[in-house]
C-alpha cells in the first residue's frame, strides 16, 4: 500500500512500530507531540511536519554506534525491514478514506517509494564511509554476483524476469513508458543515485527493430496512442531481448552503477 505524505490518523501513529517500541500505545506521549509542534492536527488527521524528524534521530543513534557496533548492526540487517519500523499499520475493511490510500482487508504497511530513497541516502550523509563500507559495498556486490550470468543477454535477461519488466513502445520507436517490481537493492541505486532500473531498456528503437516488433507483437489501444506492449517477464526467446538491443544497454546501466560506486568511495574517502 502506498501513502504520499505522513498524514494519518491518531490511532494509525500508535499502532505505528516505532510508537509502541517507545511509548507503548501510551496516548499522552501523541498528545505532546501534538502540543510541541512535531504533528499538525487537522480534524481527524494529525500530520507529520517533517518526514525527517522520524528519520533522523534513528540515523544518529547508529551513526553514533562505534565501529564494531555498527559492523554488526550493517552486517545484519535488512534495511527493507528496518525501513518498515517508520511505516504505518492499521486495519480497515473495504474502505477508502480521501483518497489518501487505498484500502485492504488485514494487517499492511503503507510505503512511500521517496521516504525509502531518502531514508538510504541519510546514512549516507551521517555515516557516509562505515555506511558505503559495511552496508551499501557488500549489498551491490553479493548482488551482482547474483545477476551476473555468462553472456550479457543471460544476464538482461535474469534482471527482466527478476523485475517483471513491462514495457510500452509507440508506433514511433519510442519507448512510452513501463512498469517494473524493482528489488530493493534497486532503490538503493536510485537513492544513491547510481543508476535507474528504467534505463535497462532504450529510450528509441530503430526502424529495424520497430519492423521487427509489429511481427512479434499487436498494437494495442492505450490512451490517447496504440502502444506495444511487452512483458518481459513472461518472454521466453532471448532473441528478443537481443534483437532489441536490451543485453548492452542493460550491460551498459550495470557498468554505469558499478562506475558511480567507485566514484562514490572515492568521494568519501578520507
Amino acid at each position: 500500500m502506498y501513502r504520499e505524505n505522513a498524514k494519518l490518523t491518531k490511532d494509525e501513529i500508535i499502532l505505528t512500530e516505532a510508537y509502541t517500541l517507545n511509548f507503548e500505545y501510551d496516548e499522552q506521549y501523541l498528545e505532546l507531540m501534538i502540543e510541541n509542534g512535531l504533528f499538525v492536527e487537522q480534524g481527524k488527521w494529525c500530520e507529520l511536519v517533517n518526514i525527517l524528524l522520524v528519520m533522523m534521530p534513528y540515523g544518529m543513534v547508529i551513526a553514533g554506534m562505534n565501529s564494531d557496533e555498527k559492523r554488526d548492526f550493517y552486517n545484519s540487517i535488512d534495511m527493507m525491514d528496518q525501513w518498515q519500523k517508520l511505516r504505518v499499520r492499521n486495519k480497515k475493511e473495504f474502505q477508502v478514506e480521501d483518497s489518501t490510500y487505498l484500502a485492504d482487508i488485514g494487517l499492511y504497511y503503507f510505503e512511500n517509494t521517496e521516504w525509502e530513497k531518502l531514508f538510504l541516502k541519510l546514512f549516507l550523509e551521517l555515516d557516509p564511509h562505515d555506511y558505503l563500507d559495511y552496508y551499501v559495498v557488500p549489498t551491490i556486490q553479493n548482488y551482482f554476483q547474483e545477476i551476473k550470468k555468462e553472456t550479457p543477454l543471460d544476464t538482461a535477461s535474469y534482471i527482466l524476469k527478476q523485475l517483471d519488466f513491462r514495457l510500452d513502445i509507440n508506433k514511433q520507436g519510442e519507448n512510452s513508458g513501463g512498469m517494473a517490481s524493482m528489488p530493493f537493492v534497486w532503490i538503493l541505486f536510485e537513492s544513491l543515485d547510481l543508476g535507474c532500473g528504467f534505463d535497462l531498456v532504450p529510450c528509441e528503437f530503430s526502424e529495424e527493430q520497430m519492423d521487427y516488433i509489429s511481427r512479434q507483437f499487436e498494437l494495442v489501444q492505450d490512451g490517447t496512442e496504440e502502444v506495444y506492449k511487452i512483458n518481459f517477464g513472461e518472454i521466453k526467446d532471448l532473441d528478443i531481448i537481443l534483437k532489441l538491443g536490451i543485453d548492452g544497454s542493460a550491460l551498459k546501466l550495470l557498468d554505469e552503477i558499478e562506475d558511480n560506486l567507485r566514484k562514490l568511495i572515492i568521494k568519501h574517502t578520507d
